[in-house]
């Protein structure tokens, strides 16, 4: 008894100290409550007008509603036509499942509105809202895409009607103007990979996206406030589109009618380096590239159709591919200007300079043969050009040495970029020979353009500085950038590498590379009343026994003042018969002649009499 006494007690000390403790916290705690009251009436007293124009700030700079889309840059040739342009257009998005839950009277007003305006189809509209067998939506979506790309027009009648449950995506969608303009250098889109001069310039015809800003003034009104975009900036391209179809038509029909697994075509003005037209064999259109209906080779068509899926998609890639500038091959005999020039400057040769031709030389162990079996005889230097004798240019290269034609074929280009402004450009660094590995034979071999490659674009540049004053020159397709309002950002002007021949030398091998068209290999290129020079390539390509060839031929026109100059290139035809790529310049440089108006300069009874 006495023990439940002392413990009753206890328990009631402990509970008048927990009592205590509870009085005293809610009084720590109501002090505190007043002081921080206190605190806040300060700060809003002193210092509140301040606190709220930062948050005003801050909501302003942070908040958006939506991205205002900026139009991609227009892409004009040298006449400022355009080729490929931008319109801002939109996706319908439909929320169908809260369209679903209004009346259907309002629902009924929506579909018909949608159907007038985007030409649908009842059975499109209708089933817009079906049912599965558990009375489920389904289309059971906020976002459903009704119609993709619809015009600016369609959206602002459907905006106009107050059409709810009815959204706009905004994309800017690319126009071409010639929809068959070699696509591999203007360049389209293919999912997430751009190619040509959209690639290469993407950043500058990009531009920057606007914003819609949701803003609050002084008195916690909101505004809206719209940062409208920059579009992006237009280029201006040396090409021309007229030079640019026909030489795409020409080569085409070309590399058709060849069989050629690939065959190209560029024009330059070699005293600028500017790209008039770059064209090639097999090609499609920009709208649609993936589609085998576009392909300009039949025979290519066929094969696609019985690939699967990736083997088809990797040989498009291909097709995608610039043949010009990413593609290479051995040159033949349009290098042989080039070691001629470079003997020429050396002084190691003259234009007295005399060779024998007997058909054959032996070089180490092998014996290295010209093309005219029997010989030529006896030749100087212009007739071993006119003539494309192997023998000569052995001779020549043999007096040249090896060094020096080294530092020279780099000199010219060879084994580097041209560095024009297109995308995956090759070098064929890892495919001519090194220094020490150019031995005898090798060195030989390389007289004739054979044991090493080149792209067409390497070949054509490298013969430019032959007959353009000795300067190799960057070649560029694009030639100014301006903004919107036509404000010129950046001007591309010509831009000379290096000097690698004399003027001199250079004026010499202008002129007597014309004998070629008038007296020797190149003569399908001749245009009556016209003084046109060049050269002739026909060269084996990989292995010597499967007798795979490539056809080409390097022009200009005119001699006396050379505005154009030309590389045409047949690859590894099939069908080899009566192939001359030098036919096929003239027939392109026969359509600038027509398109330019060139005066001609002597009827061709005179031209045969200059001949050197």
């Amino acid at each position: 008894m006495r023990v439940n006494k002392y413990n009753s007690r206890k328990n009631k000390i402990f509970r008048r100290k927990m009592i205590i403790k509870i009085y005293f916290i809610n009084f720590v705690l109501m002090v505190l409550l007043i002081l921080l009251g206190f605190r806040i009436f300060f700060i809003k007293k002193n210092f509140g007008n301040e606190y709220e124009k930062r948050v005003i700030k801050q909501q302003s700079n942070c908040t958006f509603d939506s991205i205002v889309q900026a139009k991609r840059g227009v892409i004009f040739d040298r006449n400022k036509k355009i080729l490929v342009s931008s319109n801002i257009v939109y996706d319908l998005v439909l929320d169908i499942k809260n369209l679903s839950r209004e009346k259907k009277e309002s629902i009924d007003i929506i579909l018909s509105e949608l159907k007038k305006a985007l030409d649908l189809k009842d059975k499109d509209i209708n089933k817009l809202l079906d049912h599965n067998e558990d009375n489920k939506l389904i289309n059971d979506t906020n976002y459903y895409l009704l119609k993709k790309r619809i015009s600016r027009s369609k959206k602002n009648y459907l905006e106009d009607k107050k059409l709810k449950y009815v959204y706009f995506e905004e994309y800017c969608e690319r126009n071409y103007m010639y929809d068959n303009l070699s696509p591999q250098v203007i360049g389209f889109s293919h999912g997430q990979n751009l190619y040509g001069i959209e690639k290469e310039y993407d950043k500058e015809l990009t531009g920057v996206n606007g914003r819609i800003f949701k803003s609050f003034d002084i008195k916690k009104n909101l505004n809206i406030k719209n940062s409208g975009p920059r579009d992006g900036y237009n280029l201006i391209t040396t090409l021309d589109i007229d030079i640019q179809n026909f030489s795409q038509e020409i080569i085409n029909s070309a590399g058709e009618k060849y069989n050629a697994e690939y065959a190209g075509v560029i024009v330059m003005d070699p005293k600028t380096g500017e790209i008039i037209s770059m064209a090639q064999y097999p090609s499609t259109n920009l709208s649609d590239p993936s589609n085998l209906d576009n392909l300009t080779s039949k025979n290519l068509k066929d094969k696609l159709l019985n690939l699967n899926k990736k083997d088809k998609l990797k040989k498009l890639f291909d097709i995608w591919t610039n043949f010009n500038i990413s593609k290479t091959f051995e040159p033949g005999s349009i290098f042989k200007p080039i070691v001629v020039a470079t003997a020429l400057d050396q002084n190691i040769i003259d234009d007295n300079f005399i060779s024998n031709c007997a058909g054959n030389i032996d070089i180490a162990d092998k014996k290295i043969h010209c093309w005219k079996r029997n010989g030529h005889g006896n030749l100087d230097v212009i007739h071993i050009l006119a003539n494309s004798c192997n023998i000569g240019m052995i001779n020549i290269i043999n007096k040249l040495g090896n060094e020096q034609f080294y530092k020279y074929q780099r000199d010219f280009g060879y084994g580097d970029k041209t560095s024009i402004d297109l995308p995956d450009e090759q070098s064929a660094k890892k495919l001519i020979y090194n220094l020490n590995k150019l031995n005898s034979v090798e060195l030989a071999t390389c007289s004739m353009g054979q044991g090493f490659n080149n792209t067409p674009m390497q070949a054509l540049n490298a013969f430019a500085a032959v007959i353009n004053g000795g300067n190799l020159i960057k070649p560029h397709i694009v030639s100014q950038i301006t903004d919107s309002d036509g404000n010129i950002v950046d001007t591309k002007t010509k831009d000379v590498m290096r000097k690698v021949i004399s003027k001199k030398t250079s004026d010499f091998m202008r002129e007597i590379l014309k004998i070629v068209i008038t007296n020797g290999t190149g003569s399908a290129a001749f245009i009556n009343g016209y003084d046109i020079g060049g050269k002739t390539g026909t060269a084996q390509q990989g292995n010597r026994d499967k007798k795979i060839f490539t056809y080409s031929f390097v022009g200009y026109l005119t001699v006396e003042n050379p505005e154009y100059v030309s590389i045409v290139v047949i690859y590894k035809p099939e069908n080899k018969e009566n192939i001359s790529a030098a036919s096929i310049t003239k027939n392109i440089f026969e359509k600038i002649i027509e398109y330019k108006k060139i005066d001609n300069h002597r009827n061709c009874e005179d031209n045969n009499k200059r001949q050197i």
